[in-house]
């Protein structure tokens, strides 16, 4: 049920002409109508006491009045800010410790005592009448306060309206503002059917058809005919007895979507200005209610549609208290565990994990909720009523309130499918790897047996120079052999290692035991080597790091100039990484061949001597694996710079 603010009503009242005020229970002013502030020639009266308002010598007799909590008009004098006297005549009424006052200018300063009584009756008659319509207003609003429904609020508007108007008829037409279609229509007061079709039938054409044209209030008297209608509607108006109107617009969101009117029969009042502005006001009132239970049968809808799209979901969505105890589930859950909702719905979530998951389950839970984090995902087998086990993906939204964990609400999928590919895929890769290591073992055995015994041959025999040719070529042949195994060994255990301990690492050593590494083709090809004064330091794992170093240098070595020059740099990076670097003195690479450098099993012919193409993309592979990448420069004749980053440490 959606009840107007404090400030809507201080709103509807200070339309009104009576003086209202709010007196907390220190007979402070809390709120007044701006009467009030006309009146006294103040501004601000919000903290005023009232007292301080009130003539000295009538504040004992009014104390009086309202201690006696009977609502019974009282005169009394207030005092402005240039001292002027005012009589006023009014009523309190209590509310709890507050007090309501609703009172009336009676005259000007009494500077004689020659006042007219009848006028003085006459007033009192008048206030009487507008004290009753101010009650009457006061409890339609109260009335509208507790509406929760549509018609019944239209009901009690225009019901509200034949009694504060004395009329002897009131209506209220709700329409579509697109297509004119009436959606509602209610009546109070006399009703025949002829006054029904002119608002069904010839609305359009006479004077609500005006006021919506126009956007304004509009009185039509009864003692001519209205040209604003026409002759069809003037007719219909005639047949039906009907004399003077008085109509406003109702709008929501500044679109007028309905028409509020009053009707007298041609042998009673016509309605006048006084009246009309009430009528303003009440239509004004209406168009907040019909925006507000407009506005909750959109939500309405919309939790219909909510609640259609969970039950009907494909994945299990569920919420669940601050204790974990599941508050709401879909019939998903059926499908996927075997349960019933009715079964599930008061149970421990960590009831229905697998037992050996339990811990690890509440441990992240714990962990997110004092991190105060909100979201979590995570992966966890579940036993179905018949004890089977499947496999749950779950994303869960944590909630709190004033800072405190108050509930969760989840989306969960069945992944049993993909977590049994992924327990077959470790499976083949632990089977792969133990095989690739045997094979390897086994290739490796013999190779050096080969090697060793063709170094001694070559040294022992006494060859003749094609011999010897033909034993280095057995030797290079087999020293290659012996390579792309380690090679094919590394890339695999690249494809397993995902979780690696990063630690800071200091680049010098690790360079230095690389240069170590390599010392016998640096001598081979009388390479010089440029170390940079510092390094440094970076996150990641020292032994794969050396693998870059000995890639990139061992390139630079055979693929440089004649004598190779190779420089060795590094850098700190704008984004907080760590670029190393190693430059030759070669003849660059072509553009176009650049980016396939990196690939796995790529070999260039142009640029490279034979191998199995796998260095640089296993040196790709580590970068990226310790969070950075590679790359390089090069210019034809100018020499290449291969690169590779890592986070600072």
């Amino acid at each position: 049920m959606t009840r107007f603010s404090e400030d809507d009503l201080k709103t509807f009242l200070q339309l009104n002409n009576s003086l209202l005020a709010k007196l907390d229970s220190d007979l402070c002013m809390t709120a007044s109508t701006e009467g009030w502030t006309r009146l006294l020639e103040k501004e601000d009266l919000n903290g005023s006491s009232f007292q301080s308002l009130v003539h000295p010598d009538d504040w004992v007799r009014l104390s009086a009045a309202m201690s006696a909590n009977n609502g019974a008009p009282i005169d009394f004098r207030v005092v402005s800010t240039s001292g002027k006297h005012h009589w006023l005549q009014g009523s309190f009424h209590p509310k709890d410790s507050e007090r309501y006052l609703i009172a009336h200018v009676i005259t000007g300063p009494l500077s004689s005592l020659n006042v007219d009584i009848a006028d003085i009756e006459r007033t009192r008659r008048e206030l009487e009448e507008t004290i009753q319509r101010d009650q009457l207003l006061y409890r339609t609003s109260q009335a509208l306060l507790g509406a929760s429904d549509l018609e019944p609020a239209l009901q009690i508007i225009s019901t509200g309206v034949v009694e504060l108007l004395r009329s002897d008829r009131a209506s209220i037409n709700i329409f579509d503002p697109t297509t004119r279609e009436f959606v509602h229509q209610v009546v109070a007061g006399s009703e025949d059917p002829v006054s029904r079709e002119i608002d069904k039938n010839t609305f359009w054409d006479g004077i609500g058809g005006w006021v919506v044209k126009e956007g304004e209030p509009t009185l039509s008297s009864k003692e001519k005919p209205d040209p604003r209608e026409t002759q069809e509607v003037q007719l219909r108006r005639r047949q039906a007895q009907v004399g003077s109107l008085a109509l406003s617009p109702i709008r929501v969101n500044d679109e007028i979507v309905g028409i509020i009117g009053a009707a007298n029969g041609v042998n009673e009042r016509d309605f006048t200005q006084e009246d009309l502005d009430l009528l303003t006001i009440i239509g004004t009132q209406t168009g907040i209610v019909l925006e507000k239970l407009l506005a909750v049968q959109k939500l309405q809808q919309s939790e219909e549609n909510y609640r259609q799209l969970v039950e009907n979901a494909t994945e299990i969505v569920f919420r669940a208290d601050k204790d974990g105890n599941i508050t709401y589930v879909n019939q998903v859950v059926e499908r996927i565990t075997g349960y019933a909702v009715t079964e599930i719905v008061g149970q421990d979530y960590s009831k229905f994990i697998r037992p050996d998951h339990r811990d690890t389950f509440h441990q992240a839970a714990i962990s997110s909720i004092k991190a105060r984090h909100e979201e979590l995902y995570s992966e966890y087998p579940l036993l179905t009523k018949g004890q089977d086990t499947v496999w749950i993906g779950q994303n869960l939204r944590l909630y709190y309130q004033d800072g405190h964990f108050v509930g969760t609400q989840g989306v969960a999928r069945d992944i049993t499918q993909r977590k049994t590919a992924e327990l077959e895929r470790e499976q083949l890769l632990q089977d792969l790897d133990a095989f690739s290591h045997t094979v390897a073992h086994d290739l490796k055995s013999p190779l050096a047996i080969a090697i060793g015994y063709s170094e001694i041959l070559s040294e022992t025999l006494d060859l003749t120079e094609d011999e010897h040719r033909m034993f280095k070529h057995v030797l290079r042949a087999s020293h290659q052999m012996r390579r792309i195994i380690d090679e094919l060994l590394k890339f695999a255990s690249l494809q397993r290692q995902y979780e690696i301990d990063f630690e800071p690492v200091e680049m010098r050593p690790v360079v230095n035991s690389t240069l170590d590494r390599m010392m016998y083709e640096i001598e081979k090809y009388k390479a010089t080597i440029r170390l940079p004064s510092t390094f440094p330091p970076a996150l990641g794992y020292a032994p794969w790091i050396e693998e870059i170093w000995a890639n990139y240098i061992s390139n630079a070595i055979k693929y440089g100039g004649r004598p190779p020059i190779v420089t060795i740099g590094a850098e700190v990076m704008p984004d907080g990484m760590v670029r190393y670097w190693v430059k030759d003195n070669g003849r660059g690479i072509d553009p176009e061949d650049q980016d396939k450098l990196f690939r796995e099993f790529i070999r260039l012919g142009k640029i490279r001597v034979k191998g199995s193409g796998l260095g640089l993309s296993i040196c790709k592979r580590i970068a990226r694996h310790l969070g950075g990448d590679v790359g390089l420069e090069s210019t034809l004749d100018e020499g290449s710079l291969f690169w590779f980053k890592l986070p600072k440490a």
